[in-house]
């Protein structure tokens, strides 16, 4: 939870770093938290257009990474 919360306190830099809106649930009472977002159009069940999923789900994750990056000791 010190992680989460010391990321939190950061949230509208992250945000603009990413470039993603994302979910912030420190789920109280678990041991865990979460941060989250959506990939419009991602549907593990439509084959059509997986490919372009997949370059946008790793978009994503690169993003992420890097605007979390500073922020992780």
């Amino acid at each position: 939870k010190e992680l989460f919360d010391e990321l939190f306190t950061h949230k509208n830099e992250i945000e603009r770093s990413i470039a993603y809106p994302l979910r912030w649930n420190r789920l109280e009472n678990k041991k865990a938290s979460l941060i989250d977002t959506d990939i419009l159009g991602l549907d593990f069940s439509n084959k059509s257009n997986y490919e372009e999923l997949m370059k946008k789900a790793i978009e994503c994750v690169l993003s992420m990474k890097a605007g979390f990056r500073p922020f992780i000791k």
